[in-house]
């Protein structure tokens, strides 16, 4: 393992073994509806943005939701549905009526000046170099980072706060201005009532953000890998990794 994503510094703070599982072992597991969606949202973004940045306007909506239903397609093609799964098409109408309304309300407000920019930095003294995709910085200097999920929440968790704080980190590194940071979130149930878009302001903090990728960089030399078994996330439902994780830990994924 050479580089440390940003976005995989709360996996490890999650859950060692998981990370363990994905990032250095890369063993490949089905894919979760949730993640379909949220990858292929992120897709149909993507491509209006980096278009706008020249162009200076928007794709139609039926130009994103066509993005979308081909990336969709596709990443629903490898998904391991469970019993309370709702079905894909349910979840894919959602997404139409999400991007539709964010194409209407939401990206006309949004000139981009960076989409997509990849980076990566090195350290003296540590064996990892740390990567990361920022998704947004527009005109006014705000990071804005995409999230899908299938419920609201009304806080920004720590773990929110530390992936922007990375993504902060990484642009100050190549000395991209960030003025402030929120979360654009995107929330998807099945039927068009509960469909929701929030800006989310976030409050970042770079050196906790470094504090955690030093915490993370001396558990993997010194292979400090367990599972969080107490976690709500330890389930079969929400780890595709739970079979590994009973062969080499014993005992039950719920």
């Amino acid at each position: 393992m050479e580089a440390i994503r940003v976005s995989s510094i709360n996996s490890f703070l999650d859950c060692s073994a998981k990370f363990d599982f994905q990032y250095i072992q890369r063993i490949q597991t089905p894919g979760r509806i949730s993640l379909a969606l949220g990858t292929s949202i992120h897709a149909a973004l993507k491509k209006n943005y980096a278009e706008k940045i020249f162009s200076k306007k928007d794709l139609t909506p039926d130009e994103v939701i066509s993005e979308f239903s081909d990336n969709y397609d596709s990443e629903t093609s490898n998904v391991e549905l469970f019993e309370d799964d709702e079905p894909l098409h349910f979840v894919k109408d959602a997404g139409v009526e999400l991007l539709t309304k964010y194409q209407n309300n939401i990206a006309p407000r949004i000139q981009p000046k960076i989409v997509e920019q990849k980076i990566s930095i090195n350290f003296d003294n540590i064996p990892f170099s740390l990567s990361g995709t920022l998704d947004l910085i527009d005109e006014d200097d705000v990071l804005i980072d995409h999230k899908t999920s299938r419920k609201k929440f009304k806080m920004i968790s720590d773990s929110h706060k530390r992936q922007l704080s990375g993504y902060k980190f990484l642009a100050n590194a190549i000395q991209l201005t960030v003025n402030s940071a929120r979360i654009d979130l995107l929330t998807a149930k099945s039927a068009v009532s509960n469909t929701d878009i929030r800006h989310l302001p976030v409050e970042t903090n770079t050196d906790d953000f470094l504090r955690s990728f030093l915490t993370v960089t001396n558990g993997i030399k010194k292979g400090v890998f367990y599972p969080q078994r107490s976690s709500f996330l330890c389930a079969r439902k929400y780890c595709p990794f739970w079979n590994e994780c009973e062969k080499k830990y014993g005992g039950t994924v719920k």
